[in-house]
């Protein structure tokens, strides 16, 4: 069962880095801040400036306006969305990740270097596509009633702590 969660943690891996390979972007991060969660991938030929500040942006405040809308912000320059990304000048794609209850329970974002070309609706397709696999993956490993990992994850931490105190 171990094995399963752990199997689960690299899908969504996976899920994050092919999302920004697949859309060529500089980085994608999936939030899931009730999980205290986030996994991020900064591509390496198509890097974005302060890729940590705007991480915390994505954390504190971006994820919160999301499950709020419920619905894909595209952001492709201006002002509107620049508070929520502390003066970050990026291009930004975001996306909520949904639970069977129709909850917001994380955030899959993709992000450009100012200077790209502006995110497409067939982007958003893409992203949204992406949001829903990430979705049945936590799915799998979360309880959609109370929010906390399944036994599968409970095993994978767990061991994941010992093998750290032990070595």
């Amino acid at each position: 069962s171990v094995k399963y969660f752990d199997e689960g943690q690299d899908a969504i891996r996976n899920l994050v880095r092919n999302t920004c390979q697949y859309l060529s972007s500089g980085y994608s991060a999936l939030v899931m801040a009730d999980r205290a969660t986030v996994h991020c991938y900064s591509h390496p030929t198509q890097p974005i400036a302060e890729p940590a500040r705007l991480q915390e942006s994505l954390v504190n405040g971006f994820h919160e306006h999301m499950a709020f809308r419920k619905e894909v912000v595209v952001h492709n320059g201006g002002r509107r969305y620049r508070e929520l990304l502390n003066g970050v000048e990026c291009k930004l794609l975001g996306c909520p990740v949904f639970d069977e209850n129709n909850d917001v329970v994380g955030t899959l974002f993709l992000a450009n270097d100012a200077t790209a070309a502006p995110f497409t609706s067939s982007d958003r397709k893409l992203l949204q596509v992406m949001a829903h696999k990430a979705s049945r993956i936590i799915q799998a490993n979360y309880d959609a009633l109370t929010g906390m990992m399944t036994r599968n994850g409970f095993e994978y931490h767990l061991e994941t702590g010992l093998y750290i105190v032990r070595y």
